[in-house]
């Protein structure tokens, strides 16, 4: 080991006294991992063992508790053997509620295809937050201050996502993310600023609502090739929604309704070839609605519902 994952995994022993021997070697791995700057995996060789929703038959080496990492972005003498580029586990079971909310972490934070419970960060500030394909239960991050937001490449979230007045100095990433919160609400971004783009395109799919009221994206909302479903409820919920470029629906499925009322887009409203299925109900709101560009609502299929489409053109 080096000098600083040494002096890591040393500082760490002080700390956890009771650790097993499994739990000793998962540690160690995870210090000399972090202080090295690489990517911490816990994978296995096996890739039909690796897939974050059958976690709980991973073996205990990749188990690994959750306390340790809110001591890795807390404690003041772990933090500064930790490098600029913060630590990025991949393949791993973190066991326990990852609690950081109302903390300042100065290093990106990084779990790639890992499986988490609770993750809390309200009022948090944190430099980078990363969850590309892992699978977790619920996240409260309201009032969230970070420079950039991965929830991508095939993420899954089987609770409530909360990013309400959150704040992204960066663009929003959930390409390909699954958010799954059936007659519930499945992600809610009442007020969250993104001063980039906000990517809900390509796979995106979400069970239950979707919420962006009173939003403020500075670029696009880029929702191309996904899939709302909240059967005859709101699917997608943005009344009053703020756009600095463009809204993307083109090659969406929706189930449920679409409500943006009162939007200010400074670039298109896009719905080419976009299916609405909400029967007896509007399937897509959009009164008041003002854009300074085009409105592309060709190739739309509605199946036996209404639009209304009361739009302003500046």
């Amino acid at each position: 080991m080096t000098d600083n994952a040494e002096k890591l995994y040393q500082l760490a022993k002080s700390q956890f006294t009771s650790l097993s021997p499994v739990e000793d070697l998962a540690f160690k791995k995870l210090c000399h991992g972090i202080t090295q700057g690489r990517v911490v995996n816990f994978s296995s060789k096996d890739e039909n063992d690796n897939d974050p929703v059958q976690s709980k038959s991973w073996t205990a080496g990749r188990l690994l508790k959750s306390e340790w990492f809110i001591w890795l972005c807390t404690n003041p003498q772990a933090i500064a053997l930790v490098p600029q580029k913060g630590f990025h586990v991949r393949g791993a079971r973190i066991v326990g509620e990852l609690e950081l909310g109302f903390t300042k972490i100065s290093i990106p934070i990084q779990f790639n295809r890992c499986s988490l419970e609770q993750i809390i960060l309200c009022e948090s500030e944190v430099r980078q937050l990363c969850l590309s394909g892992s699978h977790i239960q619920t996240l409260f991050a309201s009032g969230i201050k970070t420079s950039s937001l991965f929830l991508n490449n095939g993420f899954k979230c089987e609770g409530e996502v909360i990013l309400v007045g959150a704040f992204v100095n960066g663009d929003l990433d959930c390409t390909s993310g699954h958010f799954r919160n059936p007659d519930k609400r499945a992600f809610t971004a009442d007020g969250i600023t993104v001063s980039g783009n906000a990517y809900l395109r390509n796979g995106f799919r979400t069970e239950g609502e979707l919420r962006f009221p009173g939003a403020d994206i500075g670029k696009d909302l880029d929702c191309r090739n996904s899939q709302f479903n909240n059967h005859q409820k709101e699917a997608l919920f943005a009344d009053g929604i703020k756009i600095g470029k463009s809204i993307f629906l083109r090659n969406s499925k929706v189930d449920g309704e679409i409500r943006i009322p009162g939007a200010r887009i400074g670039g298109d409203l896009d719905c080419l070839d976009c299916e609405f299925n909400n029967p007896g109900k509007v399937a897509l709101s959009a009164f008041g609605v003002r854009t300074d560009a085009n409105v592309f609502l060709g190739g739309i299929k509605a199946c036996l519902c209404a639009m209304d489409l009361k739009l302003r053109a500046i």
